[in-house]
């Protein structure tokens, strides 16, 4: 390809997006996300870790270190000790290494994975650092480390090709497609965007509680991360399809629609006042182009937000409405770039990527992030719509996406082997165990009143 520099990947620099996660990572809110895995079956520890080290060769940020370089500046680098931490547990659910809950990737390879095997069943928690890959990226690299294991376990018999992937494509990974020419003639759009961008710093949304967090003795030992999740019938999802069909819209959509109003009743019920401020939901977006479809696990992604006044939300036909059309025409003219666009701006400053990332105010309520329908294009064989990998079958993902000073929730959305799985990551500093619950029963509710509603 002629765009691709011939030269060693690394070392290679951080790119904006990713520089915004390794500055933003802090020892009580690390800048990663993490999907769970449940599997009918257990793995076999050689077979297993073998295919960990054919998976991790194909994705070189999962491999890499971070060091600094020049002028504030930072450059991925090969790891002296490329492979992740594996930890196995008898008994129990899997969780972040107690010793080191934080990844620090000046030091570790962005990647951490924790196996439960139980009575024939298996729970693996993948924890990736956000500055190496996105969920999208994330989830090749599962693709890859499931066919490796069924490669290694069937010894030859009923082989997987994996994709191809291109290295080389990590180094256009923050063009997005874009040439010089196709960034003149979306210049109406980055003024669109750069609208969108004043809204952004004007309006200052309120977190999901007060400013007071918990007591520090309530908070020691609280598990991480902290999360419930929630799996949709395959009646229920179809006919959340079979709705948004009806109206027009997307799941996204609808489910951005009901989570507004599930955290305008868990506002209200928490802090009255808040109903006057501003509720701001970040979601990512995958800025993928066909171009993309060989590259290893990277950051690929934007983000959009959508602002609301708890108590001045419309009726739910018409904030549906609303939603619909905002969240089109930000898919349609791409505005996830602008975010991408400004952060590249502001790291050209000393200090800018800090004051784009503060600990004193809140710059979202919470997250959402839609990763679709996974394996809808897979190599690996299925079994009843379930993904397969020599003796083990995927039953369920969850993303659980990062939280940051003053975002006390994000939600994930994952649909597989037709059913929808919600997520919700809290944050142990300011919401409970029992108020997490709460807070993920108010949006299935919202979730299943608007099923009910469309009958």
């Amino acid at each position: 390809m002629a765009d691709l520099p011939d030269t060693p990947l690394f070392p290679m620099p951080l790119v904006a997006f990713e520089q915004y996660m390794f500055t933003d990572d802090r020892p009580d809110y690390p800048a990663d996300f993490f999907l769970r895995l449940s599997f009918a079956g257990v793995f076999q520890r050689p077979a297993f870790h073998s295919a960990v080290d054919t998976a991790v060769r194909r994705h070189p940020l999962l491999r890499a270190w971070v060091r600094a370089s020049r002028k504030g500046r930072f450059e991925w680098v090969s790891a002296e000790h490329p492979l992740p931490w594996i930890g196995w547990e008898a008994d129990g659910a899997p969780s972040a290494p107690a010793a080191a809950p934080r990844i620090d990737l000046q030091r570790q390879t962005g990647l951490r994975i924790s196996l439960a095997q139980q009575e024939g069943r298996t729970e693996m928690l993948l924890q990736f650092h956000h500055a190496c890959c996105d969920a999208f990226g994330a989830l090749r690299f599962v693709e890859d480390l499931l066919a490796a294991y069924h490669n290694s376990v069937s010894g030859g018999s009923q082989e997987i090709c994996l994709s191809p992937l291109d290295p080389a494509r990590l180094w256009v990974r923050d063009r997005f497609g874009l040439s010089l020419f196709k960034y003149l003639l979306r210049a109406h759009k980055e003024l669109a965007g750069l609208l969108g961008m004043v809204e952004y710093f004007a309006l200052h949304p309120v977190p999901l509680v007060p400013r007071e967090g918990r007591p520090p003795h309530e908070v020691a030992g609280a598990e991480r991360p902290a999360s419930f999740a929630h799996t949709f019938t395959v009646a229920e999802t179809a006919k959340l399809r079979q709705v948004t069909k009806q109206i027009g819209c997307t799941v996204n959509d609808l489910l951005l629609r009901d989570l507004f109003l599930a955290i305008r009743q868990w506002m209200l019920q928490h802090d009255p006042k808040s109903e006057t401020g501003w509720c701001r939901i970040m979601i990512p977006t995958n800025l993928r182009t066909p171009a993309d479809a060989a590259m290893p696990a990277a950051n690929v992604v934007g983000m959009v937000f959508n602002d609301r006044r708890p108590g001045k939300l419309l009726s739910p036909r018409r904030l549906m409405n609303l939603l619909r059309m905002e969240m089109g025409f930000c898919k349609r003219w791409r505005l996830g770039l602008s975010m991408i666009h400004l952060l590249g701006l502001a790291r050209k400053f000393r200090g800018g990527l800090a004051w784009m990332l503060p600990v004193d105010r809140c710059v979202a309520t919470c997250v959402l992030s839609n990763l679709g329908n996974l394996a809808s294009e897979t190599v690996l064989p299925r079994r009843d719509g379930r993904i397969t990998a020599a003796n083990v079958t995927l039953e369920r993902v969850e993303l659980l996406p990062p939280l940051r000073p003053m975002t006390h929730a994000s939600f994930g959305a994952v649909s597989y082997a037709g059913r929808l799985t919600v997520s919700l990551a809290y944050d142990p500093h300011h919401v409970t165990r029992l108020g997490g619950r709460h807070l993920l029963d108010a949006f299935v509710e919202r979730i299943q009143s608007s099923l009910n509603d469309a009958q």
